[in-house]
């Protein structure tokens, strides 16, 4: 069962590849943890692939998506774009993705999490997932 999370955002900057970032929003939509806030920065405004697919998407209940097109495509500036979005609205973790992940397990958003709630590790900033060479 999944439960949302009301102090989490996510936040996932993507520059014309709405395939990959359907295949990623259909992977987050089976996490056990669910964020209250979804931001999605589009870096490719001649298109409105994304738009088009993410109104086709049948959102979990309880989601707030916001969709931003962005004058540019650099990643840096999208990702402080979705903070800006969000950095007055009462959000206590914003967990930033690339388009073109993959989220095989459904607890992968849980265990990203638990570094900042930990009590032993109050002055967590950031957190990386494992990553495993094949």
């Amino acid at each position: 069962m999944s439960a949302i999370h009301a102090k989490l955002c996510v936040c996932i900057c993507t520059y014309k590849r709405p395939h990959l970032l359907q295949q990623e929003l259909l992977d987050l939509f089976t996490q056990t943890t669910h964020p209250a806030r979804l931001v999605i920065i589009d870096g490719d405004r001649d298109s409105s692939a994304v738009l088009d697919m993410l109104r086709a998407l049948d959102f979990p209940i309880g989601w707030r998506v916001t969709y931003i097109l962005s004058n540019h495509s650099n990643l840096s500036f999208q990702r402080y774009l979705g903070w800006l979005i969000i950095k007055d609205h009462g959000y206590d973790y914003l967990l930033y993705f690339d388009d073109d992940l993959r989220l095989p397990q459904a607890d992968t958003v849980e265990k990203l999490l638990i570094p900042f709630t930990d009590a032993n590790e109050p002055n967590v900033v950031g957190v990386t997932a494992l990553t495993q060479a094949q």
